[in-house]
Parts: C-alpha cells; sequence; structure tokens
C-alpha cells in the first residue's frame, strides 16, 4: 500500500514540475521585456516585475515574437495560436497543417510576418500570401530541441535554420536546400540561441556548458559552466545578456561582462 502511495506520489509530483516547466524564452530588444511560456500561461518579466497572461487554453509547447514583437505565436498539443499581445484573445492557425502536435515554432528574423512551425519530423511555413501552412521539408533528422532562424549573410535566401538535437547542431538555408551537420561538435544539445546584433554569433547550452560560436558555426567555444542540468531554452536579450528556462521551472540570466549566472525566477 505504501509503495503504491509513493508511485502516486511521484507521478503527482512529475505532473506538477512538468506544468511548471518553462518551455520557451524570448526578448522584446524593443519593449526590453522577456516572455517565457509554461504549458499553460506566459510570464512576462520587465523592469524587476513579473506578469502572467493566459494562454489559449490548450497545452503549449513553445512560442515566439513576431511581427516586430506586436503578436505570440505558440505552438500546442492542437496546433498554432496567434495572439496580439495587446488583447487576451487568441485565434487559431491551424489551415495546412496535417500535424496538430506542433513542438516548436520560430519567426524569420528579416521577414517578421513570415513563420514556421514544426514537428520532429515536418517543418512548415507560413507566409501573407498563403492561405495556410506549408509543408517545406523533413528536418535534419534525429531527436530535435529546439530550432531557430538567423540572417546570418551568404544564404541562398533571407538567411539560416539552425536545429539543435541531441547529438549536435544542423543548419540549412532557409530554402531548405539541405541539411548540413556543424562539425566537431557532438554535445547534446537542450537549447540554441542567436545574437541578432551579430549575426554570425550563436549559443548552445548543454547540461554543463555554455558554449558560443562568433565565426557562423565553424569553431565553437566553452564560455561558461552552467549551474543547472536541466535546460529547456534560451534566447539572447541585448549584446550582454542571455536568458535562460529549465524544466524544474526556473529562469536564470547570464552576464556576458561578468561571466555569472543569477536566478531571476
Amino acid at each position: 500500500m505504501t509503495r503504491c502511495l509513493l508511485c502516486t506520489l511521484t507521478l503527482f509530483l512529475s505532473g506538477i514540475a512538468s506544468a511548471n516547466s518553462i518551455l520557451s524564452v524570448d526578448w522584446s530588444n524593443s519593449g526590453q521585456t522577456l516572455y517565457a511560456l509554461t504549458e499553460q500561461k506566459i510570464l512576462i518579466l520587465k523592469d524587476g516585475s513579473i506578469s502572467e497572461k493566459s494562454g489559449p487554453n490548450k497545452v503549449m509547447r513553445d512560442a515566439t515574437l513576431f511581427e516586430n514583437d506586436t503578436k505570440l505565436l505558440v505552438g500546442s498539443d492542437n496546433g498554432a495560436f496567434v495572439n496580439d499581445l495587446t488583447m487576451d484573445s487568441w485565434a487559431e492557425r491551424n489551415q495546412g497543417l496535417e500535424k496538430h502536435a506542433i513542438s516548436f515554432v520560430f519567426t524569420n528574423v528579416e521577414l517578421q510576418n513570415v513563420l514556421y512551425a514544426a514537428t520532429q519530423d515536418t517543418v512548415y511555413k507560413l507566409t501573407p500570401d498563403d492561405s495556410g501552412w506549408v509543408n517545406m521539408d523533413i528536418g535534419p533528422g534525429g531527436e530535435i530541441t529546439d530550432y531557430l532562424h538567423s540572417n546570418m549573410p551568404d544564404s541562398m535566401d533571407t538567411g539560416w535554420i539552425f536545429a539543435s538535437s541531441t547529438k549536435g547542431i544542423a543548419f540549412t538555408a532557409d530554402c531548405f536546400c539541405f541539411w548540413r551537420d556543424v562539425r566537431n561538435f557532438s554535445h547534446n544539445v537542450q537549447a540554441i540561441a542567436y545574437q541578432p546584433e551579430s549575426p554570425s554569433t550563436y549559443y548552445a547550452i548543454t547540461e554543463k556548458m555554455l558554449f558560443t560560436t562568433t565565426d557562423g558555426a565553424r569553431t565553437w567555444t566553452e564560455m561558461s559552466n552552467v549551474p543547472f542540468s536541466d535546460a529547456t531554452s534560451l534566447v539572447a536579450a541585448g549584446l550582454n545578456n542571455l536568458f535562460a528556462g529549465t524544466e524544474s521551472g526556473s529562469i536564470w540570466s547570464f552576464d556576458r561582462n561578468s561571466n555569472e549566472w543569477k536566478k531571476v525566477y
């Protein structure tokens, strides 16, 4: 009987941890605001204060700001939903999706009204000219942990798409011509981020280390040990700061000047 009670308690606590996990973080440079996603709500951190915004009443998985940080796209177990940040209501954006369990969403940084949604084996794209999502690619394969778009130079289109996985990082021009693995970087990467002010600079976080590259992912260096092991998401906030969300529900900031981590939530 005691054993059964312990099993039930373990499952209950696991459910709580999952519900409170920070699944995604995104930074509004114009508003100097951090948006952090859990399964059911969005946390908004600005000027040392924290407020909350309700989600679309679905189990959310990822979020991305778009249209110059005025709107939010979330991926959920029931598809994609859009919110104007000045309003409470959410609009469904599922037309064209063959699969509605969306694990990843991200924004084209050059064309802020071009969006991407992805599962583990499908990448969709939505532009203002499309009536719905368009199936673009099957992704790089492996167990994907994160996606991002950057405007690093020399793409055959508007930029590059990077995907992290449990075995490293892969990238493709956003024409989805072909995926290439980042050489000599076979880490279990939990999340990746990009420095908009320096388009060839990227960050990758593992359970022990924060890495960076300044030459477009050709070479990577260790940047800092990580005081947590369960990162789920990573975002650059200006030139000097990064934010990381964790599965245990905390948010950490990293100061590049002092090379120090600080728990902010």
